[in-house]
């Protein structure tokens, strides 16, 4: 902490000399400290400097001195000061007893002939920033790069005007300046660098400080720092940035889910080796937020939870401290045959974790009875499939497409199709090449229908047929042709 704030230069002129000061206003915040004040009385017209006859007297109370007794001496002989010019020399030391709670002050004054000038010196306590405060107002920063975090303070209401702008110095490696929204400079310091923010006089209409805000952005993923605060004639402060807990380890597994209401499904992750189990009275509660998973019958370590927030879910609370590479597995099951499988894992003070699994598509089985035995457009095939169990019901028909080029279905009658695709449900659509067959399945099967070749030219083409269905993977079967 510097012990002084250097002001603009000062001068008073009666339009022939001029009395110029280094300082109007000095404030010390240290006992037993050397200072030095220069001056001039100055020809205006050559320059020249002429400090013989200058009247010098120090006015302070002696019960609160800022100035050490007996150490208080100047000089009239003029020495090279800030910016070339030339000046002579007050010097002392500040008193030994530091106010508490108080400023104690002093007066130099500076006089020859008409022209006088007031030097204000001040002994006080450091001064303290006021509401400094952090967005995140947690200081619990995302593990990312760019997170954007602020840091906002108040300057101390009995503080002069003519110390502005002050300049307040931001020691952080983990944050830099958002230069979209604060001007920083960079200070180097001790071989270490700082950012500079300098404040500027800021009141209200009443004259009470307004807040100073500083802007950055997080460089790196890892934002446990504390970053400092620190001024001339203040106090430092600081402010507290650290991780949000990340879960690791996550898995949903399987990953990809049968379309089935009731299919097993566990849930996997791995706690931080950071997490502070002592802080926490060694317990972790972990929220699961889901709709598509719920707990398996007799299951009491999951705790229905509602949140306004996220959806609903399950608590599951961890006693602890366990080692970080112990895998947690909690099992659950489906509650509904369709769409994704979603959980968001969260936690007090970590970040949320979204875990997906997809739902797999069913597998038909089917095949082709026999092949011809030559390319004749009349000799007939039966095409038998069956679907999974829990793939079809009269409550969820599936509608499945057969694409047959040069195929023709044979006779509508119980002879050549199983009993459900019988009377018409099955429909033969297109021609040649572009043959369709449609047909709505209300149960496992097995099922088949009877086709033949539907022309000469088209049998001679070894074609693909194929089974399609929504959420089944398709099935491609070899052409029935002959070679």
């Amino acid at each position: 902490m510097e012990l002084k704030c250097i002001l603009l230069l000062k001068f008073n002129s009666d339009g022939e000399n001029v009395l110029r000061i280094e300082n109007s206003s000095f404030v010390y915040v240290r006992t037993g400290q050397p200072f030095e004040i220069r001056y001039s009385y100055i020809d205006a017209s050559s320059g020249a400097t002429d400090n013989d006859g200058i009247d010098i007297r120090l006015v302070q109370d002696t019960s609160r001195p800022v100035v050490a007794t007996g150490s208080f001496t100047y000089t009239e002989e003029s020495t090279d000061w800030t910016g070339g010019r030339r000046g002579a020399l007050i010097q002392g030391v500040t008193a030994p007893g530091l106010p508490d709670n108080d400023i104690y002050r002093a007066t130099i004054n500076i006089r020859k002939g008409v022209l006088t000038r007031a030097v204000q010196l001040q002994l006080r306590p450091a001064m303290n920033f006021f509401e400094v405060t952090s967005t995140p107002a947690d200081g619990i920063v995302a593990n990312n790069l760019g997170e954007p975090v602020s840091i906002s303070f108040k300057m101390p209401v009995d503080i002069s005007p003519h110390l502005f702008p002050i300049p307040v110095y931001i020691t952080s490696r983990r944050f830099s300046p958002d230069v979209s929204r604060s001007r920083l400079s960079i200070n180097v310091n001790e071989g270490s660098y700082r950012y500079v923010y300098y404040a500027p006089y800021l009141v209200d209409a009443d004259n009470q400080p307004l807040a100073h805000t500083i802007y950055m952005v997080s460089n790196s993923p890892d934002t446990e720092e504390i970053v400092t605060l620190s001024a001339d004639m203040f106090n430092d402060a600081t402010v507290q940035f650290g991780n949000r807990l990340a879960f690791t380890g996550t898995s949903l597994t399987p990953a990809s889910v049968p379309r089935l209401a009731g299919s097993p499904v566990d849930v996997g992750f791995r706690l931080p080796a950071r997490y502070d189990w002592a802080a926490a009275g060694n317990l972790c509660t972990v929220t699961l937020h889901t709709t598509s998973l719920e707990p398996l019958d007799g299951d009491t370590t999951l705790v229905p939870v509602s949140d306004p927030i996220h959806s609903d879910g399950y608590s599951l609370t961890i006693e602890g401290p366990v080692d970080p590479n112990t895998t947690f597995t909690v099992p659950m099951r489906t509650t509904r045959a369709d769409g994704d499988v979603c959980v968001t894992l969260a936690a007090l003070d970590f970040d949320t974790s979204i875990l997906v699994a997809t739902r797999a598509n069913w597998d038909f089985t089917a095949s082709f009875s026999s092949k011809p035995r030559d390319n004749s457009n009349y000799n007939p095939v039966t095409l038998t499939f069956s679907l999974p169990e829990g793939s079809v019901s009269a409550e969820s028909p599936v509608d499945i497409t057969f694409s047959a080029p040069w195929m023709t279905l044979i006779n509508n009658d119980d002879a050549n199709r199983s009993p459900e695709l019988a009377g018409g449900n099955i429909v033969s659509t297109g021609m040649g090449a572009d043959v369709v067959m449609t047909m709505r399945i209300t149960s496992v099967g097995p099922h088949w229908f009877r086709v033949r070749n539907s022309s000469y030219e088209g049998s001679n083409e070894q074609t693909i047929k194929t089974l399609r269905a929504a959420y089944f993977n398709e099935k491609t079967l070899n052409s029935p042709n002959g070679d």
